[in-house]
């Protein structure tokens, strides 16, 4: 049975969208909810303390190891120009190797603009992975799709990114950001509530207080 968040009006784009997902996967250090129509997942969750280490990458390469479970691969992403954006960082679990190959999976990844990916996606990763050397975080992503996919393929791109950032132990929120997914990408920080009455989100299921 499909489960359906609605995501109603943009900041940037003036379209309707229905977010959904049909399976929940869960790791050691995150949480993917995949959806089977854009071959990706929707929703990623994690909580993040004391992020960064030093574990190289450079042997690491994504993979889907779910059984029965249809992903992205190599071929989809060859010469498609867009980067396999992660959701749960990898540099926020470089303090245990184990953690940090789980997050190359295919169903912890979406397609992302280069210049997103490697831009202000990757600045506000490096600011949310320096709060968290004080602070225990607990991190939604939020993927909302259209209807562009990459060439030849059912996997879904995404129009804008959402992240989601709130205090572990007492679920407060603390912030909240938009990205447009495009060669010339904009963000824009709001206060997670207020991102969640833009969208009209419903993520409660998500927020355990």
């Amino acid at each position: 049975m499909k489960h359906t968040l609605l995501i109603i009006f943009s900041i940037f784009l003036s379209h309707l969208y229905s977010q959904t997902y049909d399976v929940v996967i869960k790791k050691q250090n995150y949480t993917s909810y995949f959806e089977y129509d854009y071959t990706n997942p929707t929703i990623v969750t994690y909580n993040l303390y004391k992020g960064g280490g030093n574990c190289s990458r450079s042997k690491f390469y994504f993979k889907n190891d779910e059984s029965g479970l249809r992903t992205a691969s190599d071929t989809d992403y060859s010469k498609s120009g867009y980067d396999k954006g992660h959701l749960a960082n990898a540099e926020d679990f470089a303090f245990d190797c184990v953690l940090d190959e789980l997050t190359f999976r295919y169903y912890n990844c979406v397609p992302q603009n280069p210049k997103m990916n490697r831009g202000p996606w990757k600045k506000v990763e490096t600011q949310i992975r320096e709060v968290s050397q004080n602070r225990e975080l607990f991190i939604i992503c939020i993927n909302i799709f259209g209807n562009n996919y990459l060439k030849n393929t059912k996997v879904g791109i995404p129009t804008e990114c959402i992240k989601l950032v709130y205090d572990t132990k007492s679920m407060q929120p603390i912030t909240g950001y938009i990205f447009t997914n495009t060669s010339e990408p904009k963000f824009l920080e709001l206060p997670p509530n207020n991102i969640i009455k833009l969208k009209n989100l419903n993520i409660d299921f998500l927020i355990k207080k």
